[in-house]
């Protein structure tokens, strides 16, 4: 949620997180979703040309975006949600944020407005949804 805020941080380092770490701190650390979250922002996305976007999505959700080119989308309540998008052929992508499984979808054409996006799978699991222009 951070990330798909516009936001950074930084995780990990004792002067972050805790003064001490304890034996359920270290079991509580999960790299792999920090490898997720780098492999798909420097590997899917041109996130350096994102920017927040917060009027386009409901209030429990982020998203980033260069309207029109590139919308990243994270809906940590899953369910359907509604995005406003700028006229365009676009390519869809969800991200399941816990596992780091993608699922392609069918590409999208879009007339300026509010469109509603379903996950694939898991409705109630927090996920991301990739829209890039084609």
């Amino acid at each position: 949620q951070i990330a798909t805020a516009g936001a950074g941080f930084a995780a990990g380092f004792e002067s972050t997180a805790v003064r001490h770490f304890t034996e359920r701190d270290a079991d509580n650390f999960r790299p792999h979703q920090l490898e997720v979250l780098y492999d798909f922002f420097t590997g899917k996305t041109e996130y350096w040309r994102l920017s927040p976007h917060p009027e386009l999505v409901a209030s429990h959700n982020v998203l980033l975006a260069l309207p029109g080119r590139e919308c990243v989308a994270y809906f940590p309540r899953g369910g359907t949600n509604s995005v406003k998008l700028v006229s365009g052929s676009y390519e869809v992508e969800w991200l399941h944020a816990e596992t780091g499984r993608y699922f392609r979808q069918p590409d999208l054409i879009v007339t300026d407005g509010g469109l509603e996006f379903a996950p694939p799978e898991h409705p109630n699991d927090d996920w991301v949804l990739h829209l890039r222009q084609k």
